[in-house]
């Protein structure tokens, strides 16, 4: 999960930045714009960025056009029972590097 959890400010890289594996964000839709959330994640030399979409009715979220340009990651959206799965699946991933 992004830390910060919103992913609205600087945040922590991923686990190894020589590692030749690639690395998503998981992060919330709450707190800024989807455009900062992404931007900041590429920033942080994440490949992608998955957000959770918490709400019962969630609004579809948008980056302008202008803005796009300057993006070269993907982004996709999940419901909040995925986001919990993959939550827990990260969560399991990192608790059994850590043990190697």
């Amino acid at each position: 999960m992004a830390e910060p959890r919103d992913a609205c400010s600087l945040l922590n890289p991923p686990p190894s930045l020589h590692s030749e594996s690639s690395f998503v964000l998981l992060t919330t839709e709450d707190g800024c714009d989807l455009f900062t959330k992404v931007f900041l994640a590429q920033e942080a030399n994440y490949h992608s960025v998955i957000i959770v979409m918490n709400t019962k009715y969630p609004r579809v979220p948008y980056i302008q056009e202008e803005d796009k340009m300057l993006l070269e990651i993907d982004v996709s959206f999940v419901g909040a029972g995925e986001g919990k799965k993959l939550e827990r699946f990260a969560y399991n991933q990192t608790s059994n590097a850590r043990q190697d």
